[in-house]
């Protein structure tokens, strides 16, 4: 009964939070890729490459769009509450969305020059890396946010006036579980950007058709990435578990632990096959099932590690 009412709460978690935060997180690390991307394809001698960084590039613009307006749309709506926040958490707030905005900048003026400036490949390198720099910086002062507001320490900011005992405050210590969630969230980031992108080139590919070299090497090079997401954060769930045995148990249980595992198994292993083949995209339906079980799976070893 215990079992079954834990994962009824985790299938509404992963559908309401889930999805949402694993598209976040792709779109968080997709301009990390692109650059890698262009990098590997100057080093390759191949335009295919660069092309790949292309749409990758579009689609994380297209994802990214979807968070400006939602951000956009939900401090509009408690505009009037933030203004009855105190300073320095009415700081922090404006402080931490601009550091999306800026990406978010950097990334349109890549994605808009792409053409114009076809020949500065350093260019596209450099406002790539600045937009996921950022993008990241967002991501983890996030974690760190909602660690310290669940921490119970909350109130503690109030009495605070001195900047470096804010930072201290906000910041955990480096013995802290969140530090392990950070390391675990670049690695879920890889799975979900490459993952999306997979299916990107999918849906795009009637209407692109930039021949079956181009969709062979872009899809075996996201394909790798999202194995090497999926692999990582797989073996680090397992070690944390295996770490954490009493806290696993009373959490979640050996029965929802063992599918979590299972699921991420799955999708590490149909990424790696997409990485491998020397046809991917016939693997269509694969792709669409990685992401569903990887959700589901990130979402069980998330919360184990956040409640920990």
């Amino acid at each position: 009964m215990e079992s079954y009412l834990a994962i009824e709460f985790l299938n509404k978690l992963t559908l309401s939070i889930g999805f949402p935060l694993f598209f976040l997180l792709a779109s968080a690390l997709l301009p990390i890729i692109v650059c890698f991307t262009i990098v590997f394809g100057i080093v390759k001698q191949s335009k295919l490459y660069i092309q790949c960084a292309y749409q990758l590039m579009y689609l994380g613009v297209i994802l990214t769009s979807i968070f400006v307006l939602i951000l956009l749309l939900v401090t509009g709506i408690y505009y009037s509450d933030i203004q009855h926040f105190l300073p320095i958490y009415q700081y922090i707030f404006w402080v931490t969305c601009s550091i999306f905005y800026l990406g978010f900048i950097f990334q349109l003026i890549c994605i808009v020059l792409w053409y114009r400036l076809i020949g500065s490949p350093i260019l596209y390198i450099l406002l790539s890396f600045l937009s996921g720099i950022c993008y990241s910086s967002f991501i983890i002062i996030s974690i760190f946010l909602f660690g310290y507001i669940f921490s119970g320490d909350f109130v503690a900011l109030e009495r605070e006036t001195d900047f470096s005992i804010i930072v201290g405050l906000i910041f955990p210590s480096l013995t802290s579980p969140l530090w392990l969630i950070v390391f675990i969230t670049h690695f879920i980031e890889a799975a979900a950007a490459a993952g999306i992108a997979l299916v990107w080139l999918w849906i795009r590919r009637n209407k692109d058709n930039f021949g079956r070299d181009y969709y062979v090497v872009a899809a075996n090079w996201c394909g790798v990435w999202a194995a090497y997401g999926a692999w990582i954060f797989l073996i680090s769930f397992i070690v944390f578990m295996l770490y954490n045995v009493v806290i696993s148990l009373i959490v979640i249980g050996w029965p929802i632990a063992t599918v979590s595992v299972g699921l991420g198994l799955i999708s590490a292993l149909i990424w790696t096959k997409i990485a491998l083949s020397n046809n991917p995209m016939r693997h269509k339906l694969s792709m669409i099932f990685a992401i569903v079980f990887f959700v589901y799976s990130m979402t069980f070893g998330s919360s184990v590690v956040f409640i920990q």
